[in-house]
């Protein structure tokens, strides 16, 4: 959104700002406009004749000139709002967030890479030559090594990745990190950042092949997590509300994803001979938005989706309202319809946490750990007002219904209040809630970072690597049925079992996080600044980034390859009875969950009594805001 031709800078910036009738030439305003910077078209534009006073319009003022604005727009990331928006540095590749800052290789533009002669790429690591295109020397340069699986990374058009960066409202909006002239990055806890850091440390891993004849696997770098809740609506606050203001119904976030993906699945599928060699068998990609590959395309079920939301259960009902996506008549044409998750071949990955979040995690705590005084911890929504009855599934009212009247104060917190003191309160919690939200929610990651051992309360939905590590080392799985006897469980834990796991979690705290891009991070900058003392959570970054959440993945990938060759090899009655690339070295994880072949109720936990469930979870053949469900 710029100033646009026939003013003074038509490149400047008009974020979080509008003229006065905008409406009549562009029908596209919503209420949230009211929030934004609006005035006359003069304080805007001045006109040709008019740019030599000392106050003139946003789009003509000249700050070398100490011309002042009558109004005054915000600036992209990477812009000097003293200046009127001018770029810090048009070559400066620290000015704004972009992958792997371009790789020292071209002008990182507001989140998407303007390539230096010779180099290519989304991150400029491609070297252009007459033979083949080789991996710029820099790109190689990580901690994590080569595990023998070879991972293809398509290079996708802008707008299916960083093209969006560019059209974000706000600097942290699905940005891993922002700069704003400081000489070390302040890394923001963007919801679905996952998909853009898994993406960043492929990009530079050894195990990236350029050559897709030698690749294992192909990943999809699609930023599906942040379209649906950043970039698929119009301004100024990416309302879904293209039509709102004629009188129509807005349009569903799922559906529009459902149509972005399809369109990138044609891409794929028409443009490379790989996706149809194979059906999509051996494709990576990542759904990490609420409800995960739910909202998919029914296009992609051979492929393998990377997702932060494990729901087993055959044809679920949805679990949200805030996006419905099981809607007639597109739903049939969705992953979902059958399953939202196979843990046979899709992935459960750990959501994005800032790095700087682990200051406050006992592994990482410069002054010594607190003491665990608190037996149960859980703070987040509790859905105890009627807007949240459906909120996860009724488990956290009613876990608020069993224990949410015990003092604050002793050693069971249910609370909604937040904290700053949020990470702190789980470094000092021997047991920590894992339970859903509309769709998956973090609050595994914040245990296991925290030393808190996770306490599973969502019966049929998998957490993070259970197909891969054996989760039962770390955490426990107390079934809805018997939430109710929760705490004479935990009291009556042994102190021996309490301390292995606690031992356990210190072991596999590394691979819920992606340390590789903050260890990278700082490699570039010490490349610019002499070398200086490190926060201690930066220096466990160097030294845990080989077992990270990148590396846990590829490690994954690696056994799935392994035992795919050995179903390959076996024989041909076996090849039938597994097809569908059933394959994964924890399949079943111990976790008593249907997991290969899944025979979970699509109705979730339809045993709990409606009393136990506290307000209804359920949505079929309902209509809401017009859709029928």
């Amino acid at each position: 959104c710029t100033c646009g031709p026939g003013s003074r800078f038509p490149s400047r910036s008009m974020h979080w700002c509008y003229d006065d009738g905008v409406e009549k030439r562009m029908p596209w305003q919503t209420p949230a406009w009211s929030n934004f910077a609006h005035g006359p078209s003069t304080h805007f534009w001045s006109g040709a004749s008019d740019v030599r006073g000392a106050v003139l319009g946003w789009c003509d003022a000249d700050p070398s000139l100490d011309q002042r604005p009558r109004a005054r727009c915000k600036c992209y990331d990477g812009e000097n709002a003293d200046r009127l928006c001018e770029r810090v540095s048009r070559t400066s590749t620290e000015s704004t967030f972009c992958l792997n800052q371009c790789s020292g290789q071209g002008e990182c533009r507001s989140g998407y890479c303007a390539c230096a002669v010779g180099f290519l790429g989304a991150d400029c690591s491609i070297v252009r030559s007459m033979s083949a295109p080789r991996l710029a020397p820099l790109a190689r340069d990580a901690p994590l090594s080569t595990n023998g699986v070879r991972v293809y990374v398509y290079e996708l058009p802008g707008e299916f990745n960083t093209f969006l960066l560019a059209r974000r409202l706000n600097d942290d909006a699905c940005a891993l990190r922002t700069y704003k002239g400081r000489s070390r990055a302040s890394w923001t806890g963007t919801l679905y950042g996952a998909e853009v850091a898994l993406y960043e440390s492929l990009l530079a891993s050894p195990s990236r092949t350029l050559d897709p004849k030698e690749a294992d696997f192909f990943y999809v770098p699609v930023f599906g997590g942040c379209y649906i809740s950043e970039f698929n609506r119009p301004y100024p606050r990416h309302w879904l509300c293209d039509e709102c203001h004629r009188g129509k119904p807005a349009d569903l976030a799922s559906l529009r994803a459902l149509r972005w993906h399809l369109e990138l699945f044609h891409y794929i599928s028409r443009s490379y001979p790989f996706w149809n060699r194979s059906q999509g068998a051996d494709h990576l990609w990542p759904f990490m938005h609420d409800e995960g590959a739910c909202y998919a395309p029914a296009e992609l079920k051979r492929a393998i989706l990377l997702t932060h939301w494990g729901r087993t259960h055959l044809r679920p009902n949805g679990s949200s309202e805030y996006h419905l996506w099981r809607v007639k008549p597109w739903a049939s044409g969705m992953y979902g319809w059958e399953r939202c998750y196979d843990a046979c071949k899709d992935l459960v990955l750990p959501a994005w946490r800032s790095p700087e979040t682990l200051a406050s995690s006992p592994y990482l705590r410069e002054a010594e750990p607190l003491q665990r005084d608190v037996l149960f911890y859980f703070n987040g929504v509790l859905g105890t007002t009627r807007q949240l009855q459906n909120y996860s599934f009724g488990l956290r009212q009613q876990l608020h219904s069993l224990f949410g009247h015990l003092a604050p104060d002793g050693n069971v917190i249910v609370t909604d209040k937040k904290t700053p003191k949020y990470g702190e309160m789980l470094s000092r919690s021997k047991f920590c809630g894992v339970l859903p939200g509309w769709g998956w929610s973090g609050r595994m990651e914040d245990a296991v970072l925290h030393g808190c051992i996770p306490v599973i309360l969502q019966d049929g939905i998998h957490t993070p690597w259970e197909t891969y590590l054996d989760w039962r080392l770390y955490a426990l799985r107390v079934p809805r049925a018997r939430l109710a006897s929760l705490l004479e469980r935990l009291r009556s834990m042994p102190p021996q079992r309490v301390a292995q796991m606690q031992a356990a979690l210190a072991d596999v705290w590394p691979r819920f996080a992606y340390l590789d891009v903050a260890w990278r991070e700082e490699r570039r900058r010490q490349r610019r600044v002499p070398a200086g003392g490190l926060p201690r959570w930066l220096r466990a970054a160097e030294r845990h980034a080989p077992r990270d959440a990148t590396a846990t993945f590829l490690d994954a990938l690696r056994a799935r390859r392994g035992a795919r060759q050995a179903h390959r090899e076996s024989e041909p009655a076996v090849q039938t009875a597994v097809a569908r690339s059933s394959w994964g070295p924890n399949v079943s994880g111990g976790s008593g969950l249907s997991a290969c072949g899944a025979k979970a109720s699509g109705v979730y936990m339809s045993s709990v009594p409606p009393e136990a469930a506290g307000m209804g979870s359920r949505f079929e053949n309902r209509k809401i805001n017009g859709w029928t469900i």
